[in-house]
């Protein structure tokens, strides 16, 4: 049976297209198959949102600047492409992330786990927040769930956390909420349906509270969870 060359078009030269070019070129040779495949890109460069300048002495990152080494594919892509000795790890003893603002540098707190604050002392210090945003965000555990059910639709979504968190930070809870709706909906098949913000906020403050018993655990206490309220009380000897 003679081999059939196939022809694949790529639009688009970021970091989704040059791997999805070279992984079709490994496939090829690996298989026998011919592959004609043709990447289009309206730039006049390749990598997309991956940019290195030199400015004023120092080396800024345009885009993405790293990966997480815990997962394997992007160490064993640099491994195939011959750059393994060019990965330069992350320096243990600085550690630290900032950000600019109002004119200055402002260390992350730490223990800050996806946004959401596990240590109470670093964040009440840190200067990202006001007073105001520091006391607005823990109340949110006051606050009771809605009592209207059913599916929201992503623009009440953002019309709510506009009016609680204000436009910058609604805005960036849409787009995130957005791009794993069509994610899973590319990746998986899945059909869109929205669980309401009532389920994201009962997910949220399970979190929260399950992280509060296992500190209080830790202290020698124990968190007794009621409707209404909930009491620490010290664990017996």
């Amino acid at each position: 049976m003679p081999t059939v060359s196939r022809t694949v078009l790529i639009v688009g030269g970021g970091i989704a297209g040059l791997s999805a070019a070279y992984g079709l070129a490994e496939s090829a040779t690996s298989r026998d198959s011919p592959i004609q495949c043709t990447l289009v890109e309206a730039e006049p460069r390749l990598g997309g949102k991956i940019l290195t300048e030199q400015v004023g002495g120092f080396v800024i990152e345009g885009g993405p600047d790293s990966f997480l080494s815990q997962k394997p594919w992007g160490v064993e892509l640099c491994r195939r492409l011959g750059l393994a000795d060019r990965v330069i790890g992350t320096n243990r003893d600085r550690r630290k992330t900032y950000v600019y603002s109002k004119g200055r540098l402002e260390e992350l707190p730490e223990g800050l786990v996806l946004g959401v604050p596990t240590k109470l002392g670093p964040f009440l210090k840190s200067g990202l927040l006001s007073w105001r945003g520091k006391l607005r965000l823990g109340a949110e555990l006051l606050i009771p769930r809605r009592s209207a059910r059913g599916d929201e639709s992503l623009g009440a979504f953002f019309r709510r956390l506009k009016a609680r968190l204000g436009a910058p930070k609604a805005i960036t809870a849409t787009a995130h909420k957005l791009a794993r709706l069509i994610y899973r909906m590319l990746r998986f098949g899945t059909e869109y349906v929205d669980r309401g913000q009532d389920y994201y906020e009962q997910r949220y403050q399970s979190r929260v509270v399950a992280h509060l018993m296992r500190r209080a655990q830790q202290l020698g206490y124990q968190l007794i969870k009621n409707e209404n309220f909930s009491v620490a009380t010290s664990s017996p000897a």
